[in-house]
């Protein structure tokens, strides 16, 4: 890659563009971790028809698995592609514009954040960096709003989360993170900082069903459908 276009950037994946191995390696840091079916109840996919499904998970296992979860434990599909496929009773498709994926993706995250009062709060708080603070301060990059802020952090290097119980701002190891502010706006570090997740709650105010349904020709209901099936079936808790 370097001698081609003059970049040392490089990717360790087998599969630069497959879920059981880019994904994984963006959220955890290795790519071992997949598609969780004997857990699954609903499987939203874009683009993927049946044969891709399994191709894409991988290997025997995971198309064991996926069979399983089909046949005997009622995974349902949704299925959102220009082409419905070979989905079986039960399942749903969501015929959408080719090339608009995005934005319907963002509209969930308005609808998750906006219309939703559930969230796992604890895997959240946990198991992710949703609580850590971050100065607001976005900027333009070729037209779109593009936050290039790193974590505000401590004294050590440490990032910061709110303790709500302590009302102050502290490392974010410094606890179980159970008493860390999900939501809201903080003094930390001399600085007005929010948490990542107000960040992108924020972010995504702007992109309603209603606002996505005119992009994707996916009806605005059916996207409120989708997100509701899936804090139906997220095993929260």
């Amino acid at each position: 890659v370097e001698d081609v276009i003059g970049t040392a950037n490089r990717s360790n994946s087998s599969g630069p563009l497959c879920p059981d191995h880019l994904i994984p390696i963006a959220q955890s840091g290795f790519k071992t971790q997949g598609i969780d079916y004997p857990y699954c109840k609903l499987y939203v996919r874009f683009g993927m028809g049946d044969d891709d499904t399994v191709c894409a998970n991988g290997n025997t296992r995971s198309t064991a698995n996926f069979a399983d979860a089909r046949i005997d434990g009622g995974m349902k599909i949704i299925s959102i592609d220009p082409r419905k496929g070979n989905l079986k009773s039960g399942d749903e498709w969501v015929p959408i514009l080719p090339g608009t994926d995005a934005a319907l993706v963002w509209a969930l995250a308005n609808v998750l954040l906006h219309e939703n009062d559930v969230l796992d709060e604890a895997y959240l708080k946990t198991r992710t960096n949703a609580c850590y603070l971050v100065r607001d301060n976005p900027e333009m990059v070729s037209g779109v709003k593009v936050l290039m802020e790193d974590y505000v952090r401590g004294d050590d290097g440490k990032a910061l989360v709110w303790n709500e119980a302590a009302g102050k701002p502290q490392a974010f190891d410094a606890s179980d993170g159970s008493d860390a502010a999900l939501f809201g706006e903080f003094e930390a570090s001399g600085a007005k900082a929010k948490t990542v997740l107000q960040i992108v709650k924020d972010y995504v105010a702007e992109f309603t069903p209603e606002w996505a349904e005119g992009i994707t020709t996916v009806p605005a209901d059916t996207m409120r459908s989708i997100a509701r099936q899936m804090v139906e079936n997220a095993h929260i808790g």
